[in-house]
């Protein structure tokens, strides 16, 4: 159930894209943060992986980015959750649990 009110999310978010051209990136994350810059409104992050949980931390325009942690929002395997800030998303930091590894997928625009 949670799967199907994150498709039609993300198909809502979609379709009131107007004119704005979706990106998409693939991220290995592991115990040694990934930082994306991204420079966009609107982000969708994608848990891929099959039993390990992610943890992301997101930046706007002017903040200091350092790396994520596990005390902050937390992914878990098969999730996705969106974020959009008026302001923009200047980057995203990535991690998970030493010794783990996830596939991430972001769409951003």
């Amino acid at each position: 159930m949670k799967r199907l009110a994150f498709a039609l999310a993300l198909l809502g978010l979609m379709a009131g894209l107007g004119h704005a051209e979706l990106q998409g990136q693939t991220v290995s994350a592991n115990a040694g943060a990934q930082t994306v810059t991204i420079n966009a409104k609107d982000l969708t992050v994608v848990n891929n992986t099959g039993g390990n949980e992610i943890y992301v931390r997101i930046f706007e325009p002017g903040e200091t980015v350092v790396a994520a942690t596990s005390s902050d929002h937390e992914i878990d395997a098969g999730e996705g959750f969106a974020f959009s800030k008026s302001g923009g998303i200047k980057a995203i930091s990535i991690v998970c649990a030493s010794g783990e590894t996830a596939t991430v997928r972001l769409f951003f625009w």
